[in-house]
């Protein structure tokens, strides 16, 4: 199941730099996703209010840039680290 796992967190992570953010979004995330934004104290937990700050970003936001920091895989858990450099519009 690992492999699946690897394989499907790697085309998260092409998707984001692809600028798909959304479409991304909507095909691998699950309903009870917790994401954490540095800087912001709290995690956002739950797909609609993920979804609704992605929204936001991908609407208000020019990326210049997605560059992967870091990835984990642990079981069934991923996580990984993008530095996104941007330009509010």
């Amino acid at each position: 199941m690992s492999v699946k796992i690897r394989e499907n967190i790697n085309a998260i992570i092409k998707g984001i730099q692809d600028n798909k953010i959304l479409e991304i979004f909507e095909k691998y995330y699950a309903d009870d996703v917790v994401m954490y934004e540095k800087g912001d104290s709290t995690n956002r937990v739950g797909k609609d209010q993920n979804r609704k700050a992605e929204e936001s970003f991908v609407n208000n936001a020019t990326i210049h840039e997605a560059k992967l920091l870091k990835v984990l895989v642990d079981g069934n858990n991923t996580a990984y680290e993008i530095l996104f450099i941007y330009i509010c519009n």
